[in-house]
């Protein structure tokens, strides 16, 4: 009996400090920085926002370099972690995106997640539109209406590319391309 009471008036006692409490679900997960990375990449039910993975601090960006280039990782793990590259906006990250983007021989999961993460990592509007407007042009219709997409966001010169390239479209691919730049049509 007195061993229930010690047991409940610990458990009513709470914590002894603040450091023992729980977590904010946004907080940091403890551990190394790729520990940290291969958590967030893991999670499969709760989406890891841009301030998440921004906290994670410089060091996570070289784990998910690692892991966006390596032919060894599945293109799905790939992928998640070029956009986690996007979301964190850093600079040192741009020129393998680009690269991930323009990589014919890249899945076309990885090369999607690059053409979203391209107007991130670019100095401006500009620079990514000289980026993503060859994308136009690929044999993938899927990877053509992603770059559309995108640029359909970065104004009207986004607009006037993705327009021209309509011209040369038809049919279902047309369709398609006009359906995911509806954003150069709105008011």
């Amino acid at each position: 009996m007195s061993c229930l009471f010690i047991i409940v008036a610990v458990a009513l006692s709470g914590p002894p400090n603040a450091s023992s409490r729980a977590l904010p679900p946004a907080a940091v997960p403890s551990g190394s920085a790729r520990e940290q990375v291969e958590a967030y990449l893991s999670t499969i039910d709760v989406a890891v926002n841009a301030q998440q993975w921004q906290a994670l601090g410089p060091e996570a960006t070289a784990v998910l370099v690692e892991i966006a280039s390596s032919d060894q990782q599945l293109p799905l793990r790939r992928a998640r972690a070029v956009e986690a590259l996007g979301m964190r906006k850093d600079a040192a990250a741009a020129d393998l995106v680009n690269k991930l983007a323009a990589g014919t021989s890249e899945s076309r999961s990885v090369r999607m997640a690059a053409v979203r993460a391209v107007p991130k990592l670019a100095k401006d509007a500009a620079a990514a539109q000289a980026k993503l407007s060859p994308l136009l042009e690929d044999r993938d219709v899927q990877l053509r209406a992603t770059a559309a997409e995108v640029l359909s966001t970065l104004g009207a010169n986004g607009c006037k590319a993705v327009s021209l390239r309509l011209q040369r479209e038809s049919g279902e691919e047309r369709a398609l391309i006009e359906r995911r730049s509806a954003a150069c049509r709105k008011p």
